[in-house]
């Protein structure tokens, strides 16, 4: 007998299923399509439903005239489980899948494959820069204002707001 915690979970399942009639007839023209007869088969939705944990997972399938049960479908599932997608899960707790102490990660001064928004971007930054240099230039060289220098000079300038009277 096991002990208590090894025994294995007892897990309740409840199967659904349904059956779609479904036909294939290839896409070609004229003698060929003719000549091609349509291809007509049943697809089965099985629905394996986890009573304990309300999980529910369906399976799409056509069986090839090998007439299974659903419950023969509902145990491939269960199968394929165990051997591929919890083989992962058990190796994750395990090995961490990103150590590597032998890499070091440094950040690629060349970027093969550049991201069209960005340079898009970019030429539109360049053609606004060379739009606004004539400005810049045209700003730099013009005479000040009729403004003097001296902020007294202004009616409602705060140094003469503030000055004695």
């Amino acid at each position: 007998m096991l002990p208590p915690r090894c025994a294995p979970q007892r897990t309740d399942y409840r199967l659904l299923e349904e059956t779609k009639a479904c036909v294939y007839s290839p896409e070609s023209d004229g003698e060929e399509a003719e000549a091609t007869p349509a291809h007509r088969f049943d697809l089965r939705r099985v629905v394996l439903w986890n009573l304990r944990t309300g999980h529910r997972t369906s399976v799409l399938c056509w069986d090839g005239g090998l007439a299974l049960t659903p419950q023969a479908i509902a145990a491939a599932i269960l199968n394929r489980w165990g051997a591929s997608e919890n083989t992962f899960k058990h190796i994750k707790d395990r090995h961490p899948y990103h150590y590597h102490p032998r890499f070091e990660f440094v950040e690629s001064t060349r970027q093969d494959i550049t991201n069209p928004e960005i340079e898009a971007l970019e030429q539109r930054i360049q053609a606004t820069k060379t739009q606004l240099n004539p400005l810049y230039k045209q700003h730099a060289k013009s005479k000040p204002s009729g403004r003097s220098a001296d902020p007294t000079s202004r009616s409602g300038s705060p140094v003469r707001r503030c000055a004695p009277t």
